[in-house]
């Protein structure tokens, strides 16, 4: 667990950390959740931090949540998944401008 500063726009004075997940925990949490569930924010989340992140530790981490939550990875099942995270317009937007789009067919830059 890591600490940050409270960063605020206010003028008050306000000297304080927090404890927060790592960016690896942060991923390897949201790619476990694509397993148990359809929640178009955990896609965002895993689209907006592949390139932020560092892989080799994610994969190690990921591997020991599944096991610790009893999550079964299975590939198939989360790709059956792919028309229902595609039929999500209030975040995907339509056709091929959606993340759901750039992240299945593998296209984002």
């Amino acid at each position: 667990m890591n600490t940050k500063d409270v960063i605020h726009p206010y003028t008050d004075s306000l000297k304080a950390k927090v404890k927060v997940y790592s960016l690896e925990e942060t991923m390897a949490e949201k790619l476990r959740s694509l397993f148990q569930r359809t929640r178009p924010r955990d896609l965002y989340d895993v689209w907006y931090l592949w390139n932020k992140i560092d892989k080799s530790i994610v994969l190690d981490v990921f591997k020991q949540k599944c096991k610790f939550k009893r999550v079964n990875l299975d590939i198939n099942e989360l790709k059956g998944r792919k028309n229902v995270f595609k039929n999500t317009r209030d975040f995907f937007g339509r056709g091929d401008e959606g993340i759901c789009y750039y992240t299945f067919n593998g296209n984002r830059q």
